[in-house]
């Protein structure tokens, strides 16, 4: 297979991509094209599909897999495919086309059990017991973002599972720090992406997604189990919902509210420290070293440095 990665410009190329989005547009001149992103397991790539018809649409729609002849040009400095013709295919192995995390699931998983196995609190217990059994495939395959961070097979899991060990050696220094609302806090902030996202073929919001927000369907997950086991009013099942809803850190970043505990001061950190160190990792990979990455909107337009 010709990965996305290894395309040079003024070549030209046929392959088999996943469509990960496509948006129709007219030029000034009232001239019809696609702007399409695809993906295969390297990474994404933007293209350009002109003179659009219906069938151009049914073809790239998001999910699909296209078999497609283009030629390898730049725009704005970067490779741009321009799409030559194109299929929908079907493809039933998927390993080429989704990125994966970085360390096999199986190995993951056991970390994030031994993790859990670790609260004491009967009640917390009860609640996150009760989501991770109900919703065990979904929390150890979906991603956790759809692009900035951890936006690949299990991501949720591999950002779980990293700020547990962040976690996990913060409470070690800090003193009177409850654990119980560290370890289920951590596991539980960032499940309503099961909700928000619509999984990996492609990774997409869905409508409650983008009417709630994960943060919100997270707590009302957790509340539904409480209501259900009359805790509703039970004080650390408050601290917990309150950590889950603060751990954005500020009112713009979508927190409905603000940290007032350590648990929650400290799980906005972490969860913040995981993201920006994959948001790192994923901008610098594919530039040289003593070079500087492109303005990243997502990091207040810094340009993050490659060290040599």
């Amino acid at each position: 297979m010709i990965y996305l990665n290894s395309i040079k410009e003024g070549e030209s190329y046929r392959e088999i991509y996943l469509v990960k989005s496509a948006t129709k547009s007219l030029t000034s001149t009232g001239k019809s094209f696609m702007n399409i992103i695809l993906q295969d397991k390297t990474g994404t790539l933007a293209a350009k599909k002109w003179d659009v018809d219906a069938e151009d649409s049914e073809i790239f729609k998001p999910g699909n897999f296209v078999n497609i002849s283009f030629d390898a040009t730049t725009y704005k400095d970067k490779i741009e495919l321009k799409i030559k013709d194109a299929n929908k295919v079907e493809v039933t192995k998927l390993d080429d086309y989704i990125p994966c995390s970085p360390i096999p699931k199986e190995t993951l998983q056991k970390k994030l059990e031994a993790y859990l196995s670790q609260i004491q609190d009967p009640n917390i217990k009860l609640i996150v017991d009760e989501l991770y059994n109900k919703h065990k495939e979904k929390i150890l395959t979906y991603p956790a973002a759809s692009n900035n961070h951890h936006a690949f097979a299990s991501g949720l899991l591999y950002h779980t599972v990293s700020m547990l060990d962040v976690g996990a050696f913060l409470m070690k220094h800090y003193d009177h720090i409850d654990q119980d609302i560290i370890l289920a806090g951590i596991f539980l902030h960032d499940i309503g992406k099961i909700k928000e996202l619509s999984g990996l073929l492609p990774i997409e919001y869905t409508t409650e997604g983008r009417l709630l927000g994960h943060l919100v369907i997270a707590v009302n997950l957790v509340n539904n189990v409480a209501t259900a086991h009359h805790l509703e009013n039970n004080e650390k099942v408050i601290m917990l919902e309150h950590a889950i809803l603060a751990s954005h850190g500020e009112y713009e970043y979508g927190s409905p509210v603000l940290g007032e505990t350590k648990e929650a001061i400290m799980l906005n950190f972490v969860d913040d420290l995981d993201a920006k160190m994959m948001m790192y990792e994923n901008n610098v990979k594919d530039i040289n070293e003593g070079e500087f990455s492109k303005s990243l909107p997502q990091l207040d337009g810094r340009r993050l440095y490659k060290k040599k």
